[in-house]
């Protein structure tokens, strides 16, 4: 696998390439610590994989990531760097993976295999992998940032101070407000039931009378909760119960 690292950090580049080597012995690892030098090595030769970090000298690893994107032979790109709020953009510029400083092992594994498989010739192409991991929702908690599948929460909850995002395995906190998560989230499987929460309709499993003539859900989850009384039309609608 030949990979290129691109930090203004020697220090940084090394303990990544000592990770990577590693997990992977046999990888081809180059250096670089300019956007410039990062171009001229991405002119010379195909690299299947490269670590950018996001805030170098002067420069900004997502300026290259917009370059690098449109190429026709384009590596897979992973993010790296000390920065959490960048995580949104990286994945909207098709970024295969977004890794936090310090590095952990176990990430960098995590990652190497992952573009192992994309890098397969029985997988999909490189764009098409950019663009399903696109669709991947960072979810950004105080440990860490968390890349969920649409398809894996359950519902959303506003509680004081931000909001709940319940899967099935387990509940992140998120500090952000219902209305701005709820704009991430494909439209054509999340709905509004109440100003409180926001559910996605294949996760409901049983719907029960409630107070005032309205409803309350039983998810998938286990998880109850209820359609206020505004949002009453547009659920019966949505689910044919007219």
């Amino acid at each position: 696998m030949n990979i290129l690292c691109v930090d203004d950090e020697v220090l940084a580049l090394n303990e990544l390439s000592y990770l990577i080597l590693q997990a992977e012995p046999t990888a081809l690892i180059e250096q670089v610590t300019t956007i410039q030098e990062a171009q001229q090595k991405l002119l010379t030769k195909p690299y299947d994989l490269l670590f950018l970090d996001i805030h170098l000298t002067n420069e900004s690893g997502l300026d290259l990531a917009q370059v690098v994107r449109l190429m026709p032979k384009a590596p897979l790109i992973v993010f790296a760097t000390a920065y959490h709020e960048y995580a949104l953009k990286a994945f909207e510029l098709e970024a295969m993976d977004y890794v936090l400083k310090p590095f952990e092992q176990e990430k960098i594994m995590s990652v190497l295999l992952k573009a192992k498989q994309y890098l397969n010739k029985n997988q999909p192409t490189v764009k098409e992998v950019a663009q399903m991991e696109s669709k991947r929702i960072p979810i950004k908690t105080q440990e860490s940032i968390q890349l969920v599948n649409p398809e894996a929460i359950c519902f959303v909850e506003a509680v004081d101070g931000g909001i709940k995002v319940y899967t099935n395995k387990q509940v992140y906190f998120v500090n952000e407000t219902l209305k701005h998560f709820e704009q991430r989230l494909p439209e054509e499987i999340f709905m509004r039931i109440h100003r409180s929460y926001v559910v996605q309709v294949a996760q409901i499993q049983t719907i029960e009378p409630w107070f005032n003539q309205t409803y309350q859900l039983t998810l998938t989850n286990g998880e109850k909760v209820q359609v206020s009384r505004s949002y009453l039309p547009t659920f019966r609608k949505r689910l044919r119960l007219d």
